[in-house]
């Protein structure tokens, strides 16, 4: 599904969390990633001639048109430049009990974060529910993308999906799930990357367009068809 963010939640860049960082910026060895697995790109898209670029800024959008394409750099300067970091660098951490999704985070920007869910050891006390709980995010609306493995809390998902959790709407395990956790294995082969927007999205209309709208009604033990 695709989303619009609201204009107060168009961020600018993303950066590591402050709680990584130690105070000359540099980040802590307990970091979840280091400077090592961040890489700048190799190649950027190119083309000849007069190119049109687009800016949008509160809700409204200018043209410029340059002589030539923007992308003829040899270089970066500033604080602001492209990176990556692939998801299978992104160190997790665990504990005997459920850990919250803080603890996932791996970038943050102005209104929102962005976390990783990866393969790791879930609650592995013997008193331990290896689910999270049922919940409520009052401050946020959460995007979910499965992009591997099993997740375990969910049904109605596949790999891809995208997922919109409103703020405010109770969401959690679904039926049966609590069930079937307690004889599986404590650990977890997920792959999915969350964002937490603290200004309300809108759908668009491409977004209604692919909504599968059976997927709120699969907290239900039978989905409506």
């Amino acid at each position: 599904m695709t989303t619009r963010c609201s204009r107060a939640a168009r961020s600018t860049a993303s950066d590591s969390p402050d709680r990584y960082r130690a105070r000359n910026g540099q980040l802590l060895e307990s970091a979840p990633y280091s400077e090592r697995d961040v890489r700048g790109p190799v190649e950027l898209e190119s083309g000849e001639g007069p190119t049109e670029v687009w800016m949008k800024r509160a809700g409204r959008v200018t043209r410029y048109c340059l002589d030539q394409h923007p992308f003829d750099v040899v270089g970066w300067d500033g604080t602001v430049y492209p990176c990556a970091l692939s998801v299978h660098d992104f160190e997790p951490r665990a504990g005997r009990f459920h850990v919250p999704p803080p603890t996932h985070q791996v970038l943050q920007a102005p209104n929102l974060v962005i976390c990783n869910f990866v393969p790791r050891k879930i609650d592995w006390d013997p008193e331990a529910v290896a689910l999270p709980y049922h919940h409520s995010n009052l401050d946020s609306d959460e995007v979910m993308y499965y992009a591997g493995g099993n997740y375990s809390a969910r049904r109605g998902i596949q790999e891809g999906s995208i997922t919109l959790h409103v703020g405010g709407v109770p969401h959690g395990p679904q039926p049966g799930a609590l069930e079937a956790s307690r004889e599986a294995p404590r650990e977890t082969d997920e792959l999915a990357v969350m964002i937490d927007t603290f200004r309300p999205l809108h759908r668009t209309t491409t977004a209604r367009q692919v909504l599968d709208s059976r997927y709120p009604y699969s907290w239900h033990r039978e989905s409506p068809r």
